[in-house]
């Protein structure tokens, strides 16, 4: 009997060039956030084999952040803000729609259930709202802390938490409106 060590061993990889930005996983496919080389998505077999199955070019883009909320499928896309796809049962996707209202590098994206979060560089942290039949993202908040680089965003069902690049972590409340608060930040620089 084999006792487990704990590391890691490789059963695959698929390098496509550029960076690896992100990754999320739908329960059925893979994602890849690869930034200039876009968007990919993945099955997996038994084995830990990858099969590659669809990519979007984000052209011009760079793919930094990937989200999906079993409807859609969200990509954070560096200056070109923030795009929803849909995906069909073979892992393909189709672009619904573009949001990109500063020009300002976009890096995570996150949703709560009720709205979509995008952290958005020097440009803050962004609500979303999302027409659930055609994907169109509507921006509904944008706030701007304390400066910085809005780089992550997550929360906890309660709060939505930011890290900022140059300001620590940021905790932020949102009402039934999509309206985002900034509440505190702490950072241990």
């Amino acid at each position: 009997v084999g006792v487990s060590t704990g590391k890691f061993t490789e059963a695959d990889n698929d390098y496509l060039g550029d960076g690896a930005n992100d990754v999320w996983c739908d329960g059925n496919f893979i994602y890849l956030a690869n930034g200039s080389k876009g968007l990919h998505s993945y099955s997996v077999d038994g084995t830990g084999i990858f099969e590659y199955k669809h990519y979007a070019d984000p052209t011009p883009g760079d793919a930094k952040g990937v989200w999906g909320d079993g409807t859609y499928l969200y990509l954070a896309n560096g200056i070109y803000g923030l795009s929803s796809y849909s995906i069909n049962i073979d892992g393909n996707f189709e672009l619904k729609n573009t949001h990109d209202p500063d020009n300002i590098s976009a890096y995570d994206v996150w949703g709560d259930g009720n709205f979509i979060y995008l952290a958005k560089g020097s440009g803050g942290l962004h609500s979303y709202s999302v027409n659930p039949s055609t994907g169109v993202l509507t921006l509904i908040d944008s706030v701007t802390s304390s400066g910085g680089e809005a780089r992550e965003v997550w929360g906890d069902g309660e709060y939505i938490y930011c890290a900022n690049g140059t300001k620590g972590l940021e905790r932020y409340s949102v009402d039934a409106a999509g309206k985002l608060t900034f509440i505190d930040s702490h950072d241990p620089g």
